[in-house]
């Protein structure tokens, strides 16, 4: 399924993994938490919201994988087919390298995007090592040493535990991939990105939604600072809804932190590894 996108970073939103109805139909998305910056997450709240998302489906992001996911291959063989160049952010709604997922539905996505080279394949995860072992097989299969160019590959760092637990894997997948880049959404606490400086891209942002945890200026400065000083190309995405400055919560922000025009000059950046 491709669907319309409010996501600034990204063009189109494609989910070839979904669970499916009993009468063949679309029944929603599922993922399993696996850190802190799962514990809010936003595709659970909308797979629970029938109101909000017409293929909710109602179940929690926790526990044992449902029997009836699938994989849509039509979403990603139309990739080769599309006519204009498209940034598409693929698993929005789960993780590609969740360990429930069967790796030929990795490879199928992988395969796809070396059919596409005109569609730029955004992928992000929380899993790096699975994403490592998966990009590694598939070279292997392909006799190649290096993943297509058209693939980013993301992984979300939200604090600095997981900024240190993550590193030698997201380091692994930086010799695999073309662009590598990581998402610093939702940012949770301070972060020592020093390691980190062969990044190809950084996305930041705080976290959105009616019990958003904080997020602090000062840790969106640092990182941006981080990114000049290394030649990095970052995107400023939102303040979310809890933004805090140096004399408390600002007033500038807008809804979700998202009107970059409020914010402070040094935030008002928003570049792509194309760049």
């Amino acid at each position: 399924m491709t669907g319309k996108t409010k996501i600034e970073w990204t063009d189109k939103t494609d989910n070839p993994i979904h669970l499916t109805k009993a009468d063949g139909s679309h029944g929603g998305h599922w993922c399993r938490k696996i850190s802190a910056g799962c514990s809010r997450c936003y595709a659970e709240t909308i797979n629970n919201n029938p109101g909000y998302f017409r293929f909710a489906s109602g179940l929690k992001y926790s526990g044992k994988p449902p029997e009836n996911l699938q994989f849509d291959t039509a979403a990603v063989e139309k990739w080769k087919t599309a006519k204009k160049p498209w940034k598409r952010f693929v698993c929005s709604m789960t993780d590609l390298f969740g360990d429930w997922v069967p790796y030929e539905w990795q490879r199928k996505v992988f395969d796809e995007a070396a059919l596409a080279p005109s569609q730029t394949i955004q992928l992000l995860t929380k899993r790096p090592d699975l994403a490592a072992l998966a990009a590694m097989k598939w070279l292997v299969d392909n006799g190649v040493t290096k993943m297509p160019e058209n693939i980013w590959m993301g992984v979300t760092i939200e604090d600095q535990q997981e900024a240190t637990n993550r590193l030698p894997f997201v380091n692994d997948i930086s010799h695999l991939f073309h662009i590598n880049w990581v998402s610093y959404e939702p940012a949770l606490t301070d972060v020592d990105w020093t390691p980190y400086d062969f990044l190809d891209w950084m996305v930041i942002g705080g976290e959105s939604g009616s019990e958003a945890r904080e997020f602090k200026l000062a840790w969106a400065k640092k990182a941006l600072e981080f990114c000049d000083r290394n030649d990095i190309p970052a995107f400023m995405k939102q303040m979310g809804t809890n933004p805090i400055g140096q004399n408390g919560q600002p007033k500038f922000m807008g809804r979700k932190g998202k009107d970059m025009e409020l914010w402070p000059a040094w935030a008002q950046k928003r570049a792509f590894p194309s760049d």
